[in-house]
């Protein structure tokens, strides 16, 4: 099942903290691919917190794990980072920042590997 939600990216603090170690480990890897939503449409989707889900946006598509959040019904939230750069446009429209707010986007379980046929 999916659902067509709005997509919000920003920088969040345990984002900033892991920064202090750098891009590559693990522990910002993990602070920008968590992807908050509100528990009423991750109930909807019948998603739970800690679940891998994909994420697709029209510029492309992305992995991230779900939490609940306090956020209204219909927004999706993910951090700056590698698997938002994914979701949103290489074009600027002349501004040199590319849109990164109120993209529509698509959010599903991702499968597990053994159940893909």
């Amino acid at each position: 099942m999916s659902q067509d939600l709005i997509l919000i990216t920003g920088r969040t603090l345990a984002q900033g903290r892991a920064l202090h170690g750098g891009k590559d480990p693990a522990e910002y890897g993990s602070a920008t691919s968590l992807v908050e939503m509100n528990a009423e449409d991750m109930a909807a989707l019948g998603l739970e917190g800690g679940q891998s889900v994909l994420l697709r946006t029209r510029f492309g598509q992305a992995e991230g794990t779900v939490q609940a959040g306090r956020l209204p019904r219909g927004i999706v939230f993910l951090p700056l980072g590698p698997a938002a750069g994914q979701l949103v446009a290489q074009e600027t429209e002349g501004t040199g920042m590319p849109l990164l707010k109120g993209l529509s986007i698509t959010v599903c379980a991702r499968l597990d590997p053994r159940q893909r046929s």
